[in-house]
């Protein structure tokens, strides 16, 4: 049988509550209060994140190692630096779109949590429809 994440609810669902605990933290305790966002601090925050994700992939090597613990690191390792490279244009897209609206710079973090909650609501739909 082959050695999917999905055989894996525990991670999944640790995947999930972590992802929600950093969200929680990202906005409710570090940006709780609106403000501009200098490139260093950006630059902080993309590190820690990146960092982060580099840690899960060695987790999920840890976990499948038995079986395909090589191929699901590559394949976590290159879905998310493919996904990475496409977030890119999002960067343009939003910073069109605050430029049209003229909204003020320190909301963009605000702003942006709202614009998370419409692709989540459609995942959770999906995901529902899947397990139908």
């Amino acid at each position: 049988m082959e050695d999917n994440l999905i055989n894996h609810p525990s991670i999944i669902i640790g995947f999930s509550v972590a992802v929600l605990f950093m969200l929680f933290l990202d906005l409710g305790i570090f940006n709780k209060k609106s403000h501009i966002i200098s490139n260093k601090e950006a630059a902080i925050w993309s590190v820690v994140w990146i960092g982060l994700s580099m840690i899960f992939s060695i987790f999920i090597y840890i976990v499948t190692a038995e079986t395909s613990g090589l191929e699901k690191f590559s394949q976590y390792q290159t879905a998310y630096w493919i996904e990475k490279a496409l977030s890119i244009d999002n960067l343009f897209v939003f910073i069109l779109v605050f430029g049209y609206f003229n909204v003020p710079r320190e909301p963009h973090h605000k702003v942006l949590f709202g614009v998370l909650l419409v692709p989540s609501s459609c995942g959770r739909y999906l995901f529902l429809r899947e397990w139908d």
